[in-house]
């Protein structure tokens, strides 16, 4: 029965850290592609940075010599760290627009609306090539 837990453990560890992988590139590259930030909330980016780094620093721990599969160990390490860089770039992206937002007398929503409307759509894109 441990050994059906210790592969089941391994399987759901890499499926939830190939998720985590997927799901942070979608993210990161949605926003830096739009960099549409309006919507997101910084605590959010911050706690999501802080939290990616309590769960790398703890599988550091683990792979020193706890009890979990090296298999679902490395993947946390992975996910976690995609997920952390992905934020951390998002979050650099949203300060950038604030800035730049306040500089031009605008609103986070209305300065990413109008960099939005200046973004090439895919017929321009085509076009061009």
């Amino acid at each position: 029965m441990l050994v059906f837990f210790n592969a089941a453990g391994t399987t759901f560890g890499a499926f939830g850290a190939a998720f985590l992988l997927f799901v942070s590139y979608l993210h990161w590259k949605g926003i830096n592609d739009s960099k549409d930030t309006s919507g997101l909330i910084n605590k959010f980016l911050i706690f999501s940075c802080v939290t990616a780094s309590l769960f790398m620093i703890g599988t550091i721990f683990d792979l020193s010599g706890g009890e979990v599969s090296d298999g679902v160990k490395w993947s946390m390490l992975v996910g976690n760290v995609c997920s952390f860089t992905a934020n951390y770039l998002v979050y650099k992206i949203k300060q950038k627009n604030i800035k730049e937002a306040e500089e031009a007398g605008l609103s986070e929503k209305e300065y990413c609306l109008q960099l939005a409307s200046n973004l090439p759509t895919e017929e321009q894109q085509v076009e061009e090539f």
